[in-house]
């Protein structure tokens, strides 16, 4: 499970912040060769995967697995509040967003 999230999570930093950083930045330049960028996509996601496990390893070793337990039934709960209006969004043909948005805020 930490091999699959690290590596989605690596995927999205490397897609979505450091990618478009560093593309940006090659096409400012003209003398810039415009060629085959796999190798460096492949060098940004290796050391993305790197940080994710290192921010990981360090937030466990300060947190003393204490604060996971409180995180996890947070997050549940966030998500059972969330479903109603996910749900009745899918499958209820006249809900609407000021409906689910209602919900929530009076849910809070």
């Amino acid at each position: 499970m930490v091999i699959v999230a690290s590596v989605a999570l690596s995927i999205t930093i490397s897609n979505d912040l450091v990618m478009p950083i560093l593309l940006r930045g090659r096409a400012a330049k003209a003398d810039a060769p415009s060629g085959d960028i796999g190798s460096l996509v492949l060098f940004v996601r290796r050391g993305a995967i790197l940080v994710v496990l290192f921010l990981g390893y360090a937030y466990i070793r300060v947190a003393n697995g204490a604060a996971l337990a409180s995180l996890g039934l947070l997050s549940f709960a966030a998500v059972a509040q969330i479903a109603p209006a996910f749900l009745g969004g899918l499958f209820w043909r006249r809900a609407n967003a000021r409906g689910a948005m209602a919900g929530l805020i009076a849910g809070s």
